[in-house]
């Protein structure tokens, strides 16, 4: 088989890969709307669905990468055996424009091929990123409302609709109160207070093990700073609530102790010499500083 035959076969062969290549880029090259919708990065960590886009996009780019070197060879030889001071006939004029073609092939098609290859990588880059930047928006999503459940929570003000009816008709009728009855007011009022504040803390959670799974351990002490807030506000709660039940006698016995718990159950939302407001507080300045490079 002599060198003209061979570089037909490379020439046909590289025009066949080039072409199967560019069927693969075209349709896997590109997220479609099905693979975005599906979410395709999970915990920082590619779906098989993504990784099947990716390594066929991949083949595709190296397919018209190599048919395109193939036909190189066939334009050189054209080039070096084209007739360089006979009288220029048509003949020539087409194998001319056949080697111009070949060579503006090759070089298109390298350049389609780096470039799809960037934009390959730019989208995972950009896929990476939205995993991240959604990780952190939930996360500080929840905070913000975990903040605002408990700054509801700690109201010092106790209206007269968060009490019992029955409550609030035996103050009208100013009759004696029993402290049964007043416990059972309080109750009521911490455990309506308390449920917002259950929920939040609930999604608290949930977006905080998403968080630790997609941006690291290192935000799983700044959310632990937020949760310990919250289980000491309910113990506080509790313990302002056993003293209800033993007619202040708890408090009367340790009263440094009662100040800190009434500190701990109710405090305005802009109060600057509380403890547990200024944790809160502190806590969600660690999450905030935390979470900020994944939301720019």
């Amino acid at each position: 088989m002599n060198f003209t035959m061979l570089f037909a076969f490379a020439n046909l062969a590289g025009l066949g890969l080039a072409f199967a290549g560019a069927v693969l880029t075209i349709i896997y090259g590109l997220p479609n709307l099905d693979v975005l919708n599906e979410q395709s990065y999970v915990a920082m960590e590619p779906t098989e669905r993504a990784r099947r886009y990716q390594r066929h996009s991949k083949l595709g780019l190296c397919l018209i990468a190599i048919g395109f070197v193939l036909q190189l060879p066939s334009a050189a030889s054209a080039l070096k055996n084209s007739p360089g001071t006979a009288p220029v006939l048509m003949a020539d004029v087409s194998a001319l424009v056949s080697i111009c073609k070949d060579i503006a092939l090759a070089i298109a098609g390298a350049v389609t091929a780096t470039v799809a290859w960037r934009g390959l990588n730019n989208w995972l880059r950009e896929l990476r990123g939205r995993t991240r930047f959604d990780a952190a928006l939930s996360l500080m999503r929840a905070a913000y409302a975990l903040r605002e459940a408990i700054a509801n929570c700690r109201a010092p003000l106790i209206v007269a609709g968060e009490f019992p009816a029955e409550y609030r008709e035996s103050q009208s009728l100013s009759s004696e109160i029993r402290w049964d009855d007043k416990v059972r007011a309080y109750t009521h009022v911490f455990a309506a207070r308390w449920s917002p504040v259950g929920a939040a803390m609930t999604e608290f959670e949930t977006r905080s093990l998403e968080a630790e799974a997609i941006l690291g351990g290192d935000v799983r002490p700044l959310t632990r700073e937020l949760v310990d807030c919250v289980v000491m506000l309910n113990a506080a709660m509790e313990s302002y609530v056993d003293d209800l039940r033993s007619e202040g006698e708890n408090f009367k016995v340790d009263r440094e102790f009662g100040r800190k718990v009434r500190s701990q159950v109710f405090a305005s939302r802009g109060a600057t010499d509380n403890e547990l407001t200024t944790r809160i507080t502190t806590a969600l300045e660690a999450l905030e500083k935390f979470a900020r490079p994944a939301l720019r």
